[in-house]
């Protein structure tokens, strides 16, 4: 199989095209389009493509980075009747940098967790005796997948109750300080050049946690989890506050 890019990005194509060789000659008329072709079961993933599934050369493309995608491509020979196979393999890179998300300090390097799912923030929440946090900022492709980190972010807050400042010369990290005593919450937003920006909420408490549980999707409190291996699970969590407690 001739492959016109071993590599490509996510969403881009290449074109595979199959060519028989008899006595180390490519002979281009007994193949003709008679090639079948298949994407490996094991190497697929959501938004694989191959634009058909019989002909001598196809495109393929992928969505999903950082793996490989394996077509593979089967001919019976009309002089011989054996019936002969190759299989070529792709890599697929990350896209162009498209959009940022405010992510925890887990998330601040590539992993095999957060390298095709980003994991941004949902809120930060500062109690009476915390007047600082730190979040991060990260870029993605239009795919999902990990580009790297925001190196040139600009942190703004959507009102004074927080402050919020890149740490020096690390932009992509985000200093949060707390800038009133009384109970607000407001947003802070990342942003970086054209790509799409990214917010979170954060909450200043009067109080502190005194209690916290797992729930379900209904508010339900949950003590065990059991799911199969291509099931998942929605869960939250809840808290009481010393300065509402009872109240979830």
């Amino acid at each position: 199989l001739q492959v016109t890019d071993s590599c490509i990005h996510a969403g881009d194509t290449a074109t595979v095209t199959a060519i028989l060789y008899r006595d180390n000659m490519p002979d281009t008329t007994a193949i003709k389009d008679s090639v079948n072709w298949k994407l490996d079961p094991a190497t697929t993933k959501p938004g694989d493509y191959i634009s058909r599934t019989k002909g001598r050369s196809i495109e393929i493309s992928g969505t999903v980075a950082y793996r490989t995608i394996d077509v593979i491509a089967y001919f019976t020979d009309p002089q011989t009747r054996n019936l002969l196979s190759d299989t070529a393999h792709i890599c697929v890179l990350p896209d162009t940098a498209y959009r940022i998300y405010i992510v925890g300090t887990g998330d601040t390097l590539q992993t095999t967790g957060n390298q095709n799912y980003p994991h941004p923030l949902d809120m930060v929440t500062m109690d009476s005796t915390t007047n600082h946090d730190t979040v991060y900022a990260v870029i993605y492709d239009r795919f999902g997948n990990w580009v790297g980190k925001a190196d040139n972010a600009v942190w703004t807050s959507l009102d004074t109750t927080v402050k919020v400042n890149a740490v020096f010369n690390k932009n992509f990290a985000g200093n949060i300080d707390r800038n009133t005593r009384l109970p607000s919450s407001t947003y802070v937003v990342a942003s970086q050049t054209v790509l799409i920006p990214d917010s979170v909420s954060v909450v200043l408490q009067t109080g502190t946690i005194i209690a916290i549980r797992l729930v379900d999707a209904g508010n339900n409190p949950v003590t065990s989890v059991s799911i199969t291996t291509d099931q998942t699970a929605f869960l939250k969590i809840q808290v009481q506050w010393s300065n509402a407690p009872g109240v979830w």
